[in-house]
This record gives structure tokens, C-alpha cells and sequence, in this order.
């Protein structure tokens, strides 16, 4: 058997196992700095000061649920059609559409894509049958990107000519 690791908690400065500790592996000891007893001294006075509310404990998703009602309030009622030129360093280009131009910039910055705060708007539209019809023409042009959802013509086919 291993021998059991120690740590010094830096608030109560008392030499403790590791198993009094939670983890966090973006540190060069893989464990927090304070003990858990600490840790809930700390919360439990956060929350008598106001600064948590109970359902931050009872709920560990509360902060992504507020992420995503946040992302979901700053959706536009229409839809744009953008472009964003250059956007993998090579020259090509790109062309999507989204009903939140905010979000959407930070998802492609996110995966490498360049330029996201250079993007330029070609349409805005009510529908997302239109929305679809200018991206495809786009598309024909050789910009690079996504046609998703559902075909906009009877023969299962986008079309590609402009409004």
C-alpha cells in the first residue's frame, strides 16, 4: 500500500491527508489549497453574507442554466446571414447563419476560426427557409460552411438563387 499524502490547508494551517482535501486538477498537486472544512466554513459565511443563494448548493447546474437563459435572451427575433472573410488564415471564406451573432462569433473563435470580430452581415431575413436560400448561394460561390435543417424545395434539394 501507498503511503497517504499530506498537505498544510493555507487558512488553518494544519497538516491534513489528501483525502481531507478536493481535487482540482489544474494544479501541480492535483488538490485544492484549503481543506474541505474550510472550504464549507467559507461557503456556509458566503451565504449568511448573501453573496450565494441556496439553490447555487442545491442545484450544481445553476450556472449554466443562468449561461444558457442568458445566451437564449439575446437571440433577435430574425435571422442574419454573415460572412466572415479569411476565416482560416488560407483565404477562404465563410458563411453561416444564427439568430444570435454574439454567441455564435465566441462558438467560432472558440474552434480556431479567424476574423470572428471582423464578420460582416449580408441579409437579414424573417425565415429560416430564406436564411437557408442565401447561404446556399454563398455555398455555390465557394464560401465554405454548413447548410443544416431541413431541404427548402420539394425535391429534397436547397435552392441557390438569391432573393
Amino acid at each position: 500500500m501507498g503511503e497517504i499524502e499530506y498537505r498544510t490547508c493555507i487558512r488553518c494551517n494544519e497538516s491534513k491527508p489528501t483525502t481531507e482535501y478536493h481535487k482540482q486538477s489544474n494544479t501541480k498537486s492535483g488538490f485544492r489549497t484549503r481543506c474541505k472544512p474550510c472550504r464549507k466554513e467559507r461557503s456556509d459565511a458566503r451565504i449568511k453574507a448573501g453573496y450565494l443563494t441556496k439553490k447555487h448548493r442545491e442545484n450544481p447546474n445553476h450556472e449554466k442554466e443562468r449561461k444558457a437563459r442568458y445566451h437564449e435572451s439575446k437571440k433577435l427575433d430574425y435571422i442574419l446571414v454573415y460572412i466572415i472573410k479569411d476565416y482560416d488564415g488560407n483565404g477562404n471564406n465563410y458563411c453561416g447563419i444564427t439568430r444570435n451573432p454574439f454567441y455564435r462569433m465566441k462558438s467560432h473563435s472558440f474552434r480556431g476560426k479567424l476574423n470572428t470580430d471582423k464578420y460582416e452581415i449580408v441579409a437579414k431575413v424573417e425565415t429560416r427557409v430564406e436564411a437557408l436560400k442565401i447561404e446556399a448561394s454563398y455555398h455555390d460561390r465557394g464560401y465554405h460552411g454548413r447548410i443544416k435543417g431541413r431541404p427548402i424545395n420539394k425535391n429534397n434539394e436547397y435552392e441557390t438563387e438569391l432573393l
